[in-house]
């Protein structure tokens, strides 16, 4: 399987791996457990109660590949849905709307 990255986050990746000193081949070399219980902590340090979680970081890369303009049976094909209903949630997802979402968290008025 392949994953779509950026030219820059390759970059980024490639310079990670030459800096990166071990024999683990894992890109991340981190348990499931491990990630969850970091983002458990900042989620709480930065008042957000228990709101982040692994599985998040799918959701969001989705929903902004919609916003982008990518077709929802595309997504479905990344994301390895086999039924097209369990994508559906990003049908309706609107720029506009996320962008509205994000205000509060934008307190100096930069926001796009």
């Amino acid at each position: 399987s392949w994953i779509p990255i950026s030219r820059q986050s390759l970059d980024a990746l490639e310079k990670y791996l030459s800096w990166r000193h071990t024999k683990d081949k894992r890109l991340f070399p981190f348990e499931y457990y491990d990630v969850w219980h970091w983002l458990k902590k900042l989620s709480k340090r930065a008042g957000m109660g228990d709101r982040l979680h692994p599985h998040l970081f799918r959701h969001t890369a989705a929903a902004l590949r919609r916003i982008a303009g990518q077709e929802i049976t595309d997504i479905a094909d990344l994301l390895g849905h086999k039924k097209l209903d369990t994508t559906r949630r990003y049908q309706n997802i609107k720029s506009v709307a996320l962008k509205e979402r994000l205000k509060p968290i934008f307190k100096d008025g930069d926001n796009g």
